[in-house]
């Protein structure tokens, strides 16, 4: 069933535009993209001086070898705000977590790592791969994706996500990170995120993928909660029991949900104002047909017909994300000795 899922998924869902930049050892010291050797070259009458491409490669490099550490300045899973760490760190971090202690006994098995571009400004991000074992429950094995970007001469602690269980991560190699995983057997979520210039964590937007409809339905679980549903017809009744004529629905979000906020209309509000539901069908964008349509005016949600797909087409272009059919090329990576 993942395998379907996931094949499918990847036949509706969002692409990331392929920007990458060629970064593939960490002891080249060729990190600019003439590809010439800086050496003792004089850039511009200043001997010696650095560019920022290649002042990031140093310090990726320093932290490869172990002499350098990274900043944390918010909290995000163990890793904690105000400290800084080494790779070694980062391994012990994990494996002493209270949370992942109560899993059971975990074991550092690989250390890989990758390099991407992700404003396309020639300065690298670096990403880490931290993949553990738990004994015998392969179930609990788990890699961590690590975003590390270099800025004004440190190195910052951007993000990081997990393949594990039923959740899983994967690197682009034009530096977005996509997480997510199925949610129940028709549905797939997924959050884009990436690091700016400055690196800050960047959101894209997040998406939900509600799989085999057999109509134009929007699943009620996804509508405001202050909507009269009272003629709304239970959209199990409408799931496909054919796949080649099923619909996929695609609930995008432009902003990321705060689930701290518990104001009563907080979550209706955000349905209404951040959230476009686009449906499709044999990969082609289709518009909710006259017996749906009604019912979500009236609710006050952004149903796309085709044209306004095409227009949401273009929003996640100028934001670095293709709406396509083909899932994004994922970073190779490196095993760090």
């Amino acid at each position: 069933m993942k395998k379907r899922i996931i094949a499918l998924v990847m036949a509706v869902t969002l692409v990331i535009s392929l920007t990458a930049c060629a970064f593939t050892k960490p002891d080249t010291k060729e990190a600019d993209q003439s590809g010439e050797s800086t050496g003792d070259k004089d850039r511009g009458g200043e001997d010696n001086e650095l560019s920022e491409a290649e002042e990031a490669m140093t310090l990726y490099e320093a932290l490869l070898r172990g002499e350098s550490k990274v900043n944390v300045y918010a909290d995000d899973f163990e890793l904690k705000a105000g400290n800084s760490y080494s790779i070694e760190d980062m391994v012990k971090a994990f494996i002493e977590d209270e949370e992942q202690t109560s899993i059971g006994n975990f074991e550092h098995t690989a250390t890989a790592y990758t390099y991407t571009d992700p404003d396309a400004s020639g300065i690298p991000m670096l990403g880490l791969k931290l993949s553990y074992r738990m004994g015998n429950d392969v179930s609990w094995d788990t890699d961590r994706i690590i975003l590390i970007k270099a800025v004004n001469g440190e190195l910052k602690y951007v993000k990081q996500e997990a393949n594990v269980y039923r959740s899983e991560a994967e690197l682009y190699d034009n530096g977005v990170l996509r997480s997510g995983g199925s949610d129940s057997a028709i549905t797939y979520v997924a959050r884009y995120e990436t690091a700016d210039e400055n690196g800050d964590l960047k959101f894209i937007c997040d998406v939900n993928i509600c799989l085999g409809l057999s109509a134009t339905i929007i699943p009620d679980f996804y509508l405001p909660t202050d909507a009269d549903l009272s003629l709304y017809p239970d959209y199990t009744a409408y799931i496909a029991e054919n796949e080649e004529d099923s619909y996929t629905l695609i609930k995008l979000s432009f902003e990321p949900y705060d689930y701290n906020n518990k104001a009563p209309e907080y979550y209706n509000d955000f349905i209404r104002d951040n959230v476009q539901f686009v449906f499709m069908k044999n990969d082609r964008y289709v518009d909710a047909d006259d017996f749906f349509k009604p019912y979500y005016d009236v609710i006050g949600i952004k149903v796309l017909d085709e044209e306004g797909a095409e227009y949401l087409e273009a929003y996640l272009s100028d934001n670095g994300v293709l709406y396509d059919t083909v899932e994004a090329t994922p970073c190779v990576w490196t095993s760090l000795q």
